[in-house]
């Protein structure tokens, strides 16, 4: 309907609708820090992977370099030939290529971390630098009645609100369609 005046909301149905949005707004917030938390702890978890990744990685390529030795010494004596050191070469090169990746790795999801944060990735080095394992999570996690989970999970208190909302402003609508009386009086 264009060129027609919007309706007058009702006060009651318009008090609601901003009750559910003011309380959508909240359960949005909620759901952005239970969002973040979760993505805190990915970060954290892969930032530790990545660590022993790169560990294991330190610790086969020194594995490889002393095998390489082992076998330049026994083909000074002829037990191996010049092709088997040439592939050993190769699997030591290979092995060590891959470190700088990793340690890219390790460096991406330390600056993603203080990102996640609101640090910097210095601040985090001291506490980071040190490869840990991951803490183990609960053997098991109370969930209680699956019903009850549902109504505390930020995005679907979310969701319950702007249907409230949404529904508040139908009726706010179907009201306006409704005559309005108004009695002015002088005493």
């Amino acid at each position: 309907r264009r060129g027609e005046p919007r309706p007058r909301a009702t006060g009651r149905r318009a008090a609601e609708r901003g009750r559910a949005q003011a309380e959508a707004a909240e359960a949005a917030f909620a759901d952005a820090q239970v969002q973040l938390a979760a993505e805190d702890g990915r970060a954290y978890v892969a930032l530790r992977g990545a660590q022993d990744a790169l560990a294991i990685t330190r610790r086969s390529v020194a594995l490889k370099q002393r095998g390489l030795t082992l076998s330049e010494g026994a083909a000074t004596q002829g037990v191996t030939n010049a092709l088997d050191i040439a592939r050993l070469r190769a699997d030591a090169a290979a092995t060590e290529a891959q470190m700088p990746l990793i340690e890219a790795q390790v460096d991406a999801l330390t600056a993603q971390l203080a990102v996640l944060t609101g640090t910097t990735p210095a601040a985090l080095a001291p506490e980071l630098a040190r490869p840990r394992a991951v803490p183990r999570p609960p053997r098991k996690v109370a969930v209680g009645n699956p019903a009850d989970m549902l109504r505390r999970r930020p995005d679907i208190r979310e969701a319950e609100r702007r249907l409230a909302a949404s529904s508040a402003a139908i009726g706010e609508t179907a009201a306006s369609f409704f005559p309005k009386i108004t009695f002015m009086g002088l005493v």
